[in-house]
């Protein structure tokens, strides 16, 4: 982790280094974060795993090797959505507008990827995307009242 900063029921401004050798302090962060909302085993599991796929894809697609590889994550709870936010200032890239894979298709006929940005899809209730201040900013949330 290379900075925190922390307000009510946001935690603001938690920078890693965008490398998969970060990804079990990343996912420590949020489960500890959570942890603290009481938020259900499903829920934590759900967002622990969505997490896990975005950061990765961040580390291993986001950025050229002449860019400095951070990714920041915020966390909120606001009106029974619990939210993870992340950004990164590697190139432009909206996961969301991609098809959904095909999932009934033979494995032998299936296009490589996909998968991960699909199972972000299924197991959280929220996804958005912005391109904002050269910045992606992709963020997940959870009904917390289920």
């Amino acid at each position: 982790m290379i900075s925190t900063e922390q307000s009510n029921n946001t935690l603001e401004g938690i920078t890693f280094s965008a490398d998969n050798k970060k990804l079990a302090e990343v996912l420590a962060f949020i489960k500890k974060d959570m942890a603290r909302y009481h938020l259900s085993e499903k829920s934590q599991f759900n967002m622990v795993t969505a997490a896990e796929e975005i950061f990765s894809n961040i580390a291993m697609y986001a950025y050229s090797s002449n860019k400095k590889a951070i990714v920041t994550i915020n966390t909120n709870l606001k009106d029974n959505v619990y939210a993870i936010s992340f950004k990164d200032n590697g190139k432009k890239y909206n996961p969301l507008e991609n098809n959904d894979p095909d999932i009934t298709a033979d494995i032998k006929d299936k296009n490589i990827g996909g998968l991960g940005i699909f199972l972000v899809k299924k197991l959280t209730d929220i996804q958005t995307y912005v391109y904002k201040n050269n910045q992606n900013i992709l963020t997940i949330g959870i009904y917390t009242n289920n």
